[in-house]
């Protein structure tokens, strides 16, 4: 049986010596939204629009893990006081 590696997107390193606002701008750009944001749209146009930003939210819950924020309610409260945090993610 043969052993196949894949290359990895970037290298953790890497990562970890980059600014807040560069490091989320390396992790997100590889990502492809529209198929993940395709999962969330409405079926039919009666009714209010969305205004949710789906793929904020999503950012800000891969953030969570990274940034090893605990709950949601702390990730909210962070996002509130970290303006750093907040412009790199939306």
């Amino acid at each position: 049986m043969s052993i196949i590696q894949q290359p990895t997107l970037f290298d953790i390193d890497y990562l970890e010596k980059l600014d807040i606002q560069e490091k989320y701008k390396e992790i997100f750009s590889p990502i492809d939204w529209t198929k993940v944001l395709n999962l969330f749209q409405k079926d039919s146009n009666v009714g209010p629009s969305i205004t949710v930003s789906y793929e904020a939210l999503l950012r800000s819950l891969m953030a969570r893990i990274d940034q090893k924020i605990p709950t949601q309610k702390a990730l909210i409260q962070r996002l509130k006081s970290d303006l750093r945090l907040k412009l790199s993610l939306f």
